[in-house]
């Protein structure tokens, strides 16, 4: 317990009237609020489970949790027990998927915010979709004639070393070394060409995503699906 409002007033006429008296009533005070504290008990378990009630908690059992009851036996205070490595793993992996998971939203609420700045219409990016195919629709074409070239030189390189060594003899360094050059030209073609069919592909993906994203943000019908156009294919030879 502490002093009462009735002690302080006593206190502060003491003070007034005698300082010796309003040192010992302050003595007096402190003394019965150090009782209320001391009157406070602890309830923990071991490390068997028992329950056990005490004045204080041993060091090796906070780790168990505990709680602090006032002199009436009601608790005041729960400390929980310590968590185990798995549980902090587990909490953190909670954590870590939850910031992810906010981080995502974040991201589609930046995209859908562009979308509608950008497009006022599911249609309009299906006219930029057919913009962006049709220039590398071109740069296919123009790649595929210069593929189809380096492949013809290629073809009549080796046949020419083919000739060279037939009988025995060796190829001229300068054939070999023009071979090797077209060869790479011809591969740099190639891959060249491997990239601008998935930039072709992308930009048809991309645009359908975000016509059925605006339309859904929009509160429009999903876009009916269209048939995929054919990328330009290299010339066969008859």
């Amino acid at each position: 317990m502490v002093c009462s409002r009735t002690n302080k007033a006593r206190f502060r006429t003491l003070a007034v009237s005698s300082p010796l008296k309003a040192v010992v009533l302050f003595v007096l005070c402190a003394s019965l609020a150090h009782e209320a504290l001391a009157a406070n008990t602890y309830r923990y378990k071991d490390d068997n489970g028992r329950v056990i009630h005490g004045s204080t908690v041993p060091p090796q059992f906070v780790r168990n949790g505990y709680e602090v009851l006032n002199e009436r036996g009601v608790v005041i205070q729960t400390v929980p027990r310590a968590l185990t490595e798995a549980e902090l793993a587990a909490q953190e992996a909670q954590r870590a998927e939850r910031e992810a998971a906010e981080a995502a939203a974040r991201e589609q609420q930046q995209a859908d915010n562009l979308l509608l700045r950008l497009y006022r219409s599911p249609e309009e990016i299906a006219r930029k979709r057919d913009e962006r195919v049709t220039i590398i629709d071109g740069q296919i074409t123009a790649l595929l004639a210069s593929l189809e070239k380096a492949e013809a030189e290629v073809t009549k390189l080796e046949a020419l070393i083919a000739s060279q060594t037939a009988g025995g003899g060796a190829a001229a360094a300068q054939t070999v070394e023009t071979l090797r050059i077209q060869t790479d030209e011809r591969d740099r073609l190639i891959a060249l060409h491997a990239r601008l069919d998935m930039d072709r592909a992308g930009a048809i993906s991309d645009a359908d995503r975000d016509m059925k994203r605006l339309a859904e943000l929009m509160g429009l019908p999903p876009p009916e699906p269209e048939p995929a156009a054919e990328a330009p294919a290299a010339a066969t030879a008859e």
